[in-house]
């Protein structure tokens, strides 16, 4: 049975008023769900008068809200510190860490840097952080584009970065490799 026979208005016969709603969701850039509850109607019947008007925001208008910012920046925070992305090391990674503990360097596992990246190994004192990369996963093209731009970010930030890859730690051997990044930035 529709809305009508029960005696409601249909949502898409709703009045809005629409000086109110251009004030609302294009000059103050109030998000659909704000407008819905101040003006009290379905965000449906929001989304559907501003589709009829061709009012819209490009991605870039709503990214660039104070608001979103700040609600990206939490979430961020929040899947980097839940335990879910910081999982257990895989078999490269202990392989690593093992040695690392050999040698007795001062370093920190999974450290989570800027809210923003979690880096395989931080050492602190040398702002050096160590990466242990797969050729199955990090020769992706999405995957090796994010690696590309977080060592670029991380070198704007004053970090050194180095990068074992699992087929140089299978040819060359893992204590070599590691020596070498070691003593080039005098950690032993």
């Amino acid at each position: 049975m529709s809305l009508a026979r029960l005696g409601w208005e249909p949502y898409n016969k709703l009045p809005i008023d629409k000086e109110k709603l251009r004030r609302l969701y294009v000059i103050q850039k109030k998000s659909i769900n704000q407008v819905s509850q101040i003006l009290d109607i379905s965000r449906d019947a929001i989304k559907n008068r501003l589709r009829a008007f061709g009012w819209s925001r490009t991605t870039k208008d709503s990214c660039s809200l104070p608001a979103f910012r700040d609600r990206m920046r939490i979430l961020r925070v929040r899947a980097l510190t839940s335990q879910k992305s910081i999982e257990t090391p895989n078999k490269l990674e202990k392989l690593v860490y093992s040695t690392l503990d050999k040698y007795e360097v001062d370093y920190q596992r999974q450290a989570s840097l800027f809210d923003k990246f979690v880096v395989d190994i931080l050492f602190p004192k040398r702002r050096l952080v160590l990466e242990i990369l797969g050729r199955y996963w990090h020769q992706n093209p999405k995957i090796r584009k994010k690696d590309y731009s977080k060592k670029r970010y991380l070198e704007k930030c004053g970090y050194e970065v180095e990068e074992l890859w699992d087929y140089e730690i299978k040819k060359i051997g893992i204590q070599p490799l590691l020596e070498g990044v070691l003593e080039k930035y005098h950690l032993i």
